[in-house]
């Protein structure tokens, strides 16, 4: 005889009535966010790693897929992180003393925004106040005066060389007066190669023995006309930096002002000030100045705001007032994302850059706080950080 083994349908479910839950709908329930359950030890182990603040410590965490392992290492960091304290800003700025190395200045919390704003200010005022006092009527008649005054100098000692050597027959002055040579003549007008060779041996070694001397005497000349030029320009340079010191003292006094707590920005403001009065004559439109019009040849291209750019300030790390330690995550943990890179820029066919190109890495952005990868599997792949696998307290970055 054949069992009947079918289950009736009432029995093929366990019946809940609603009233024995104890809400209306799930609205009303709120999540117990803090509870992660059959996890005890687990999360007192998370919250021991947390705390280590010891070089080289971490904290691995492994799980199940959707275990929610990610989500909780975040929160137990995020929630470390709210009550310690706000790490400093970092920047970087320009180094006057070996400009391929920048240097990194840190600031209180906030306050590396200020810095980079109050100094974008600076320059852009800058980029149009120094010209305009440079070139302004003043600035132009004092500077015409000063090469004037020493032009006559060089002026007087081309013409006492041309007086001397103006009743020599056998030689002649040719050229401009910053590049003046003598040549061989007859009767005062310079003669061709082939009208030297067929004068006599002995008129020939006659005309010899005057270039010779002319020429020593216009080296001579020469060197005293250069000298007169080289304090020509010290003497610009002088008024061109007393002219720029006005300009740029009372902007940069403010700036000083503002940070007067922060030693290091005052030594860099110090030299930001120095350095644009020394290089005044960068700032000119109207190019280099000199006591003869100087050759097109050999000049390079200036891109213009240059000279300034190197005063800018490159915020590389910043955080808000009392905003706890940092936790930044990072799901790719590339070589040039933890540690940052440098960013270039493409000129006459050459990449080039400079400190204000250098971004953050996720090691910048979590130093004083909390750093969580995503470790993924064991494997490498090509320009891919292959260091420890861990999320826990990032120390200071060096």
């Amino acid at each position: 005889m054949t069992r009947d083994v079918r289950v009736p349908s009432d029995r093929l479910h366990r019946p809940c009535a609603p009233s024995t839950l104890g809400f209306g709908t799930t609205e009303e329930v709120e999540a117990p966010d803090e509870m992660v359950i059959g996890q005890d030890e687990a999360m007192a182990a998370l919250s021991f790693g947390l705390a280590l603040h010891e070089p080289g410590y971490g904290v691995f965490v492994l799980g199940q897929p959707g275990s929610g392992r990610f989500s909780f290492a975040r929160r137990a960091a995020r929630e470390r992180a709210r009550s310690a304290s706000t790490p400093p800003d970092w920047c970087y700025v320009f180094n006057f003393d070996d400009p391929r190395r920048p240097r990194a200045i840190r600031l209180p919390p906030g306050r590396g925004r200020e810095l980079r704003d109050v100094m974008a200010d600076v320059v852009a005022d800058l980029r149009s106040a120094l010209p305009q006092a440079l070139e302004s009527d003043q600035a132009s008649s004092r500077r015409a005066s000063i090469l004037e005054e020493h032009g006559k100098q060089a002026g007087a000692l081309m013409e006492d060389l041309r007086r001397e050597l103006v009743d020599d027959p056998w030689v002649a002055l040719v050229g401009p007066p910053d590049a003046m040579t003598v040549v061989a003549a007859r009767g005062g007008e310079p003669i061709s190669q082939s009208a030297y060779d067929a004068l006599p041996a002995a008129t020939r070694d006659e005309i010899d023995d005057h270039v010779r001397q002319s020429a020593r005497a216009v080296f001579e000349v020469q060197r005293k006309v250069h000298q007169v030029e080289r304090e020509a320009r010290s003497a610009v340079a002088d008024f061109h930096a007393e002219v720029a010191r006005q300009v740029v003292m009372h902007r940069v006094e403010a700036v000083r002002e503002a940070f007067a707590d922060v030693p290091a920005v005052l030594a860099y403001v110090d030299r930001v000030a120095a350095d644009i009065v020394r290089n005044a004559d960068a700032f000119l439109r109207s190019g280099e100045i000199g006591l003869f019009p100087a050759s097109e040849i050999g000049t390079e291209e200036v891109v213009a705001g240059e000279p300034l750019r190197r005063y800018l300030v490159n915020l590389l790390v910043s955080h808000a007032v009392d905003e706890g330690a940092p936790v930044v995550e990072e799901h790719n943990p590339h070589l040039r994302n933890l540690f940052g890179r440098t960013e270039g820029q493409m000129r006459f066919g050459v990449m080039v850059t400079d400190f204000t190109r250098i971004a953050a890495g996720a090691m910048h952005r979590a130093n004083g706080g909390y750093l969580v990868l995503r470790a993924g599997p064991r494997r490498c792949c090509r320009g891919r950080w292959c260091g420890p696998r861990s999320s826990g307290p990032c120390g200071p970055v060096s």
